[in-house]
């Protein structure tokens, strides 16, 4: 069966370094799949592919890799 695109939306993500205690806020688009084997994500920032928030963030001011991360809100897609 193939996947279809069923939802777009932009989420913010606050992001938190258990190190030096930065906060920030960074903004994904999220397309949702959903198929067989159940839902999936796919995350860009900027228009391009990126991994998901919570596998690979480093603390932008001292390079931590304790970042915690919390979805903060979903909007719709713009276009």
């Amino acid at each position: 069966m193939t996947s279809i695109a069923s939802d777009r939306v932009r989420r913010d993500y606050l992001l938190t370094c258990r190190r030096c205690g930065r906060t920030w806020t960074v903004t994904y688009e999220v397309v949702t799949y959903h198929d067989l084997d159940g839902d999936h994500e796919l995350h860009y920032l900027h228009g391009v592919p990126a991994t998901p928030p919570w596998s690979s963030s480093l603390c932008t001011r001292c390079g931590g890799q304790r970042v915690k991360v919390l979805p903060s809100q979903s909007r719709a897609h713009d276009g």
